[in-house]
């Protein structure tokens, strides 16, 4: 009797496992964007400065959310395409930090070359190309570890709540990058 229990133990803990994996079937939303007072701190350097944001793309274009495994997608918090939540979130760090104007003689547009994961790893990836009307442009990368795991409904959790940390570091980069004030320098 005793055998027949412990043979059914690890029978048991497999289906719940394998259960685990797959019947996630959630959406996992990444919490709103706020602005970073270091990058806001950065930005009010160019007061004097001011520039519009215009429209961002995407190389490859997701939509709102990007599949994680088969526990369900990792979305936007407004389940808005990951290009306008990533550009909005430039906007709002211009805003606070009293740069950001449409009536700016110079308008920023950017372009996403990547934006990914691994939840196994616990690893975003996100390439951002920002250009400038004045016809400069820079590149800036953020590569944001995070908590992966093995079982995908954590995984995809974890993935989904490290989003918003990741594309704020990433602004912050493209913030310090030291070509960033050339793009706000009017046409000549």
């Amino acid at each position: 009797m005793i055998g027949s229990r412990a043979a059914a133990w690890p029978r048991r803990y497999v289906v719940v496992l394998i259960a685990s994996l797959i019947v996630g079937c959630g959406t996992y939303s990444a919490v709103r964007y706020s602005p970073m007072a270091e990058t806001v701190a950065m930005l009010r350097q160019h007061r004097n400065t001011p520039v519009n944001v215009g429209h961002f793309t995407m190389r490859n274009p997701r939509g709102a959310s990007i599949d994680c495994r088969m526990a369900g997608p990792v979305q936007t918090p407004d389940d808005e395409p990951i290009e306008d939540f990533v550009r909005k979130a430039l906007v709002a760090e211009l805003v606070m930090a009293e740069v950001y104007s449409q009536a700016a003689p110079v308008t920023l547009t950017g372009s996403l070359e990547e934006f990914d994961f691994s939840s196994m790893k616990g690893h975003w990836r996100m390439t951002l190309v920002l250009t400038s009307s004045n016809g400069r442009h820079l590149t800036s990368t953020e590569d944001y570890d995070y908590g992966g795991h093995f079982i995908g409904d954590v995984a995809c959790r974890q993935t989904a709540h490290a989003m918003t940390p990741a594309v704020q570091n990433l602004v912050r980069k493209t913030v310090q990058h030291p070509d960033f004030a050339g793009l706000l320098a009017p046409v000549p």
